[in-house]
């Protein structure tokens, strides 16, 4: 099943597992800090992003000088770090921790050291250590921030001194040779990676081609006194010790507009001569470099990890062959590190070990793996190993893979009717020859091994380690090779001059040169370090063992089960560095009477047919419990070692009992335990005597497969074992009589559906001390009623009574709680699988005829707490109304129900009340909104009123002064009188019922009779303009007067604006209505709308509109520019003169004058009525068109979607979803110094 999943590299469920294992981590802190490993060098904490911080302190660290001036700083000149906060006192906090960290990675016995104190020096309060930065910035800076926290002390020009060089530029003139020189400092060397090929042809391009300037670009030489041609070129002047190579791997695309990272090859030396790239000549001794730090970058150019490659000048660490190196594996509180191992063999061995059948499914293994170390096998060992499947194939002599069943178990410890019946799939010549073809393999790989001849080690102070954070590996000098292109690649190259000899005291001693002041404190921090971990270790070796004893116990039903009642075990705590004797002493102290004489103790372990013993524990008494890998609720058994209450009990893993279902009936059954090793011919004879079905008519049947694939496979005779057989806990065996004829039970019990254990929590009664509710494993079947699941559970929780019956409901991963179930369906039908949990809980389940609704307030002004109900699902809407209205206490009958969607918003509104919730699709489980507003009669409308007026009448050129005057004393009285108005210019005049297949011209007439319509005396129907109301603006107009309201898309959302008309109006489809807006020359403001009624019957292009627009505003066509605003994204749209092809404009006709412009009604335009043009002169800026309105507007849109954004990370972190990588934004870094000038 799960044979190949570990085979890819992105493997979702270890890296699940460790990321959840890391979050645990990080809240235990108790663990002391692990002690050096095999290379005696100590890493760094990443603190989440630090990567390229810790890549730059370690290259720094291991440079000898800058390390060595570091320590050499006395406290007079630093101040002390108590003092930090005394404002008084200048404290350079920056070099005190850079130093305290120094001491701390030379001196102190950790695996990695926390750089935190380092990083709240640097004035990162604000998690910033979250956020990845460049490691060439950092370098720039950082040392920026030493040189001025150094300022005033000897350490004033340890950076200048140690790092930097000086740069000549050169332009010489070609006419008469004078030579224009100019000086600049470098901290670092910059070399183009795209394009080159090496790192000395880089230096080639920058210091040795020289530009010609000529032509335009000629030079004015002060000599000549006039423009010449000249050669221009760039040298170094100086070189520092420590030399700063950055390679600029990063780009940018400008025609993607994105950022990519270089990863073609770009070879680097190990030595490089500087001679031929300077000025003047040196001697050899100044200019020869060796490369001592490799910073490499791993990932692209939005992200990754940083890791460097150091050379161990000092020879300060134990280098030793990467093939040979023990595993170093950054250890936690968590990862209690109670499993030691050199290797993956030795860990994956004692892991298994301590499972009792020695053999884990590979899933739980790599979970164990996770638990123990805090990473998952591919950030582990997959790079050396590779995959967990062939590292399980590659060591077959020591482990058995069986890929189709995903187990993996220990060689040796397989048992052997198991290795036989294995072996039988196979020929006995087949079997023998590959294995002898296998073993020879193996001989010869380990021959070719060890005659190899073993390579030399490299001489001191040209060892090389990879720091990658905590963990720290030995690697050789050609590994850096590797560096040289990919994904993971040089970054940056550290070269310090081959004349820094370091001297022999140094080589390999870490307090070279280290006063005593700044040694014992340090060494006093180990020893309390490592009095914290002998304390800690007390700690995690104390277990708490399970002693069960015999006398409480009977074999029943092939197995161990308890018969004394809830006291069957006591506990014992026992430290697992004691030896076998201690725990049998400390047994027979708590067993009194109950222990026998002869105490011989066994591992026990719960199984489903009841308890089972395996390995003895009492064979060498001379052993520790941690060498038989007992831990903490580990079951042991104390008997004589033969019989309990005079039976005999099998011990081992190959008489492990198999729970079966034996069917004799319909529905006759039965569920017991038999042993694995016990034969068929045994299994058959006692299933005869428990069935008393004879032996020689009894058949017996297994059901094989699940749902569609399920089938009944007849058992023949046979001397395999049930082990052999592949019987497994659940399976269910059918008895048959031939004798009876009862075929019929095999084909009825093959039809019934597969059983599975569920989950059931008691909600009925009190919860446990811990907040959980108790739980429990129910056996069911899928054609199982649920009626019965209920049963099992109560008699299972003990619980006689619930409440109103108690009901069912599922408890959803994702969804979360379920609506109640009905009791008459199945498992099936209930959709419930293995995986589900399911809720008892008190209260009347639905009856067959019911449905279970979720209602809440539609209004946010109202606060309704949601409910549920439960009604009849033949109940009308209308009574489902007043249902919900009577539960929620609410008064009148103005309440309407609306459906929602799939993500709870408000969907179709339930208008028609005489109607079911089934003919309204209404469902089990849905969600029902209730809004105030009562609704129309059947088949009609309740549609609002609101009368619009441009707020300057004298826009309004059409409207007779008369009637103005009364609009504007109308508006001015309605909106002194209500504080409904939506919008500048609307006012609310009333509603107006109507039938949903009524004309526009009878939604007229209706309009015209309301009381405030009637003081505007308006003589007939087309003097007013009908429009909908979207977004708080005019849109669509009514046009067509015998057309249904229902076919002009008015819904019962609408709402309506009428437009008083001084003359009578029929506008045709192609007419459309716009608002014109002229911009305010020199301003950012525009004049009052004007409105066009532009004909596009003729043409809809932007030449028509232009034309149109120019004769509205009197005005030359060929003088403005124009733009469609969109008011909800408060962005403007030019319009331009966008032309088609030429072969589409001319196609099957003859050539016209003036190309064919697209139709300003097709995208991106869609131009339709209430849209607003906005026009300019085109002198102006004919692509800005934003107001200053619209500049707030777009501010606000960006804090919005920031937010949400915001808010969909947290509930992506919330609910542990998985998904792509988001690119986190940048930010600057940035390092505060005090002021010590």
């Amino acid at each position: 099943m799960f044979g190949n999943i570990f085979n890819e590299d992105d493997v979702a469920l270890s890296e699940a597992i460790e990321e959840s294992r890391r979050l645990q981590i990080s809240t235990n802190g108790n663990a002391p800090d692990s002690p050096r490993a095999q290379c005696q060098l100590a890493g760094i904490n990443n603190q989440g992003a630090t990567c390229y911080l810790n890549s730059l302190l370690q290259t720094l660290f291991f440079t000898p000088e800058f390390r060595g001036a570091l320590f050499g700083l006395s406290e007079r000149e630093l101040g002390r770090l108590e003092d930090k906060d005394n404002p008084r006192l200048k404290v350079r906090v920056i070099p005190l921790q850079l130093k305290r960290l120094f001491l701390r990675l030379l001196l102190s016995n950790r695996q990695s050291i926390s750089t935190v104190e380092l990083t709240e020096s640097f004035g990162w309060t604000n998690s910033e250590e979250l956020q990845q930065h460049d490691v060439q910035e950092l370098n720039r800076i950082l040392f920026l921030a030493i040189e001025d926290s150094l300022a005033g002390t000897r350490g004033n020009n340890l950076i200048k001194e140690l790092y930097h060089g000086k740069l000549v530029n050169q332009i010489t003139c070609m006419q008469c040779g004078k030579i224009s020189e100019r000086e600049e400092d470098f901290l670092d060397l910059t070399v183009t990676v795209g394009g080159v090929d090496s790192l000395v042809d880089g230096f080639q391009q920058m210091f040795c081609d020289m530009e010609m300037m000529k032509g335009k670009n000629q030079y004015w030489c002060e000599v000549c006194r006039r423009l010449v041609d000249a050669k221009k070129g760039t040298k170094i002047r100086s070189l520092p010790p420590i030399l700063t190579i950055s390679l600029l791997r990063f780009s940018y695309n400008f025609r993607k507009m994105e950022r990519y990272k270089e990863t073609g090859k770009f070879t680097f030396p190990m030595s490089i001569n500087m001679k031929e790239f300077l000025d003047e000549e040196m001697p050899s001794d100044v200019t020869e470099y060796e490369l001592f730090s490799v910073v490499i970058h791993r990932g692209s150019a939005h992200g990754g990890h940083y890791h460097a490659y150091i050379r161990d000048v000092d020879n300060l660490g134990n280098w030793v062959k990467p093939e040979s190196a023990a595993l170093e594996v950054p250890r936690c509180a968590s990862a209690t590190g109670d499993i030691q191992y050199d290797s993956p063999v030795d860990l994956c061995h004692q892991i298994l070990s301590r499972h009792p059948h020695r053999a884990m499914n590979i899933n739980k293994l790599c979970v164990e793996i996770c638990n123990q170390t805090g990473h998952s096998w591919n950030k582990l060992f997959k790079k050396r190993y590779g995959s967990i499947n062939k590292f399980f194939q590659k060591y077959d002599d020591k482990f058995v893979l069986n890929l189709d069943s995903g187990f993996v178990s220990l060689r040796q410890d397989l048992p052997q009717k198991l290795e036989k019946n294995n072996n039988r799939t196979k020929s006995p010549t087949d079997h023998k020859s590959k294995r002898r073809d296998s073993s020879q393999s193996d001989d010869r790989d380990r021959r070719k091994d060890d005659e190899r001849p073993s390579s030399p080690l490299p001489p001191e102070g040209y060892r090389w380690f990879n720091f990658d954070d905590s963990v720290i590996s030995p690697i050789r000098a050609k590994d850096i090779e590797k560096q040289f292109s990919g994904k993971e690649s040089a970054y940056m190259l550290f070269y310090r001059k081959k004349s820094l000899i370091r001297p022999e005291e140094a080589m390999g001693n870490p307090v070279y040169e280290l006063s005593e002041s700044l040694v014992n404190p340090i060494l006093q921090e180990n020893r309390e370090l490592e009095m914290q971990r002998q304390e800690y270790e007390c700690i995690i070796n104390m277990v708490t063992l399970q002693v069960h004893f015999s006398p409480h116990y009977g074999y029943v039903d092939g197995a161990l089960k308890n018969c004394g009642g809830d006291h069957a075990f006591t506990e014992l705590t026992m430290d697992r560095r004691q030896t076998v004797q201690d725990l049998i002493v400390a047994v027979k102290e708590i067993g009194g009477h109950l222990v026998p004489k002869q105490l011989v103790l066994h591992r026990m372990r719960d199984l489903p047919a009841g308890f089972h013993l395996y390995d003895e524990i009492t064979q060498d008494c001379s052993k520790e419990l941690v060498q038989l890998s007992i831990d903490s609720d580990t079951k042991l058994f104390a008997w004589n070692g033969h019989k309990v209450k005079d039976k005999p009990i099998p011990v081992g893993a190959s008489s492990e009992p198999v729970y079966l279902t034996i069917i004799h009936g319909n529905p006759a059954q039965f569920s017991r335990g038999f042993p694995r090793d016990m034969t068929f011919d045994d299994f058959r004879s006692c299933i005869c005597d428990l069935t008393q079905v004879d032996f020689s008519t009894i058949v017996l049947k297994k059901i094989v497969g699940k749902n569609s694939a399920m089938h009944v496979q007849t058992l023949e005779d046979c001397t395999s074992t049930l082990e052999g057989l592949q019987f497994k806990d659940g399976d269910q065996i059918i008895v048959e009589d031939k004798m009876k004829n009862s075929i019929s039970l095999a084909e009825k019990t093959a039809a019934r559906q597969s059983q599975f254990f569920i989950t059931v929590q008691n909600k009925c009664g009190q919860c446990l001390h811990d907040g959980s509710w108790p739980k429990t494993t129910v056996h069911v079947s899928k054609d199982m009623l649920l009626s019965t699941v209920k049963s099992c559970a109560m008699e299972k929780f003990g619980v006689n009574e619930v409440l109103d019956g108690g009901r069912l409901r599922v408890d959803h991963e994702t969804l979360g709680l379920r609506v109640p179930l009905h009791e008459e369906l199945t498992v099936g039908d209930a959709n419930i699988t293995n995986k589900s949990v399911v809720i008892l809980e008190p209260g009347k389940a639905p009856e067959k005829h019911q449905i279970t609704l979720t209602v809440s307030s539609g209004d946010p002004n109202i606060e309704l707490p949601e409910m549920e109900i439960t009604v009849d699902y033949n109940i009308t809407v209308g009574r489902c109304l007043k249902h919900i209205i009577h539960k929620c206490h609410l008064r009148g009958d103005s309440w309407h129900l609306r459906k929602t969607n799939w993500c709870g918003e408000a969907a179709d509104l339930l208008d028609d009340l005489d109607i079911s919730l089934e003919n309204s699709l209404v469902n089990d489980g849905d969600h029902i909104l209730l809004k105030e507003g009562k609704l129309p009669p059947k088949g009609y409308f309740q549609l609002p009123i609101f009368l619009y007026s441009f707020e300057d009448s004298s826009q309004n050129s059409w409207i007779i002064n008369s009637i103005a005057s009364s609009i504007q004393a109308l508006m001015s009285k309605i909106l002194t009188t209500t504080s409904c108005a939506s919008h500048k210019g609307l006012a609310p005049i009333g509603e107006v019922q109507i039938s949903k297949d009524a004309s526009l011209e009878e939604l007229k007439q209706k309009i015209l009779m309301l009381p405030q319509v009637l003081e505007l005396y308006i003589t007939t129907p087309d003097f007013i303009r009908i429009r909908l109301i979207e977004n708080n603006r005019l849109t669509t107009i009514l046009r067509v007067l015998h057309q249904s309201l229902r076919r002009q898309k008015v819904t019962s959302s609408s709402r309506i604006a009428i437009q008083v008309l001084d003359v009578e109006e029929q506008l045709s489809q192609y007419e459309i209505v716009l608002a014109v807006k002229e911009r305010i020359a020199d301003t950012r403001d525009y004049g009052p709308e004007k409105e066009l009624i532009w004909n596009t019957s003729q043409s809809a292009d932007s030449r028509c509109l232009r034309k149109s627009i120019a004769e509205l505003l009197n005005i030359q066509a060929d003088t403005i520019v124009m733009a469609k605003h969109f008011p909800q994204k408060f962005t403007w749209l030019p319009i331009t003169e966008m032309s088609v092809s030429r072969s589409e404009s001319h196609k099957g006709r003859k050539k016209s004058r003036l190309p064919k412009l697209p139709s300003l009604k097709q995208p991106p335009f869609h131009i339709t009525d209430g849209d607003i043009i906005g026009v300019q002169s085109h002198r102006d800026n004919k692509y800005d068109f934003n107001t200053v309105e619209d500049d707030e507007g777009l501010e606000e849109l960006k804090r919005e979607a920031e937010e949400k954004r915001k808010m969909r990370e947290e509930r992506k972190n919330a609910s542990n979803g998985t998904g792509s990588r988001k690119r986190k934004p940048e930010v600057p870094l940035k390092i505060k110094v005090d002021s010590f000038t």
